[in-house]
């Protein structure tokens, strides 16, 4: 497979919530595959009910995507933050 993804390795993501105060909420591991192309689907989820951590408003809260691959020339990692909602600076 050259320099690209080990097809057979699993890779890990992990999705943490938290509140605007930095309080964590909510953190789960989904682990995943990379195939050929490079595509993955790592969560599936539809309503802001289903996708929340249980409680939340949408206004409320953030999460950070933290996600890690074995790759031929070493780990790679990659992070994001999401946030369902516009930042309004005051």
């Amino acid at each position: 497979m050259g320099r690209g993804m080990s097809q057979s390795q699993m890779q890990s993501a992990q999705l943490t919530w938290f509140d605007w105060c930095g309080k964590e909420l909510n953190s789960s591991v989904r682990k995943f595959t990379v195939p050929t192309l490079n595509n993955s689907l790592i969560f599936e989820a539809s309503g802001l009910d289903s996708i929340l951590p249980a409680g939340s408003n949408a206004t409320d809260v953030w999460t950070r995507l933290n996600l890690t691959a074995e790759t031929d020339s070493g780990t790679v990692t990659n992070e994001q933050y999401v946030t369902s909602n516009a930042i309004h600076l005051v």
